[in-house]
């Protein structure tokens, strides 16, 4: 048993750190997968997405059962990855989606078993745009882990081109979430994002009009949203952030650079996270 997946080792941690019992268990069940998954051997071949959900701050909030990780370059041999996975982990269910490949994982502490869903997607190495962040590893203390994660204009195209996809189908609430703690914590270059955009618009063989952009933002604030998101809160044991306050926000991120999309242009502007506007 790995001393460190132990149940008092968390309750004692809890007291220290002040998050929630039930969040703090499965913010060391993923970083304990973190950890594993980053061998030395292997390490450059994944790429963090969702960062803002790892670390203290997404622990006192959130219990999201979800990690996602984008796997590059990894090997050319038929099911190397699948076989990686075996090899690493003990206890795990896979089946392929059409992203890639969809995990659950179950991390086995002392006295009970936490399950984590693992999503694996493929990306293209030229495409795959990333920092290297530090990661203190709350579950080990005094030992870090050092990993690439998808910068926040790379990230936010990916999750908006799924809502794009789908409209008001969308059901991803968890990813809703992820683009509102980037325009609230992250400045970020609209350049980028604007040229991210409109190139993976291009590529999926999708035609960005005044129609579609419209009918885009209208199913983002429609009233399915509001109560999936609601919901997801709920789930959370949360009340907050509000999906109106998340909507607004969201509309000050996209509207102006969809604007320029639409109208054929380059968007020129930094958005400013504590202004929550673009300069």
């Amino acid at each position: 048993m790995n001393k460190n997946l132990m149940v008092s080792r968390v309750m004692e941690k809890k007291k220290q750190l002040k998050i929630p019992y039930q969040n703090l268990l499965v913010g060391y069940a993923k970083e304990w997968i973190l950890e594993k998954l980053l061998s030395e051997k292997e390490s450059l071949h994944f790429y963090l997405k969702r960062a803002s959900q790892i670390g203290v701050d997404a622990y006192r909030t959130s219990y999201s059962r979800h990690l996602y990780v984008c796997v590059v370059n990894f090997s050319q041999e038929e099911n190397a990855l699948e076989q990686y996975l075996y090899c690493t982990f003990e206890n795990i269910y896979m089946e392929r989606v059409k992203e890639g490949l969809s995990v659950l994982i179950k991390v086995p502490f002392d006295k009970v078993e936490v399950d984590i869903r693992l999503h694996l997607s493929f990306c293209d190495a030229k495409k795959a745009q990333s920092y290297s962040r530090v990661l203190p590893l709350i579950y080990e203390e005094n030992r870090e882990i050092e990993i690439a994660c998808f910068y926040p204009e790379a990230e936010i195209v990916e999750i908006v081109l799924d809502a794009f996809e789908k409209m008001d189908l969308f059901t991803d609430m968890e990813a809703l979430e992820v683009l509102y703690q980037y325009a609230t914590t992250r400045n970020m270059n609209g350049k980028y994002l604007s040229i991210y955009l409109e190139e993976a618009f291009k590529d999926y063989g999708y035609t960005l009009n005044q129609e579609n952009a419209e009918q885009f933002l209208e199913a983002m604030g429609s009233k399915v949203i509001h109560t999936r998101f609601k919901g997801y809160l709920r789930s959370q044991k949360r009340k907050e952030p509000d999906y109106d306050t998340v909507f607004d926000m969201l509309q000050k991120l996209f509207t102006p650079v969809i604007g320029t999309l639409v109208r054929q242009e380059i968007f020129f502007g930094d958005w400013m996270a504590e202004l929550g506007r673009y300069l």
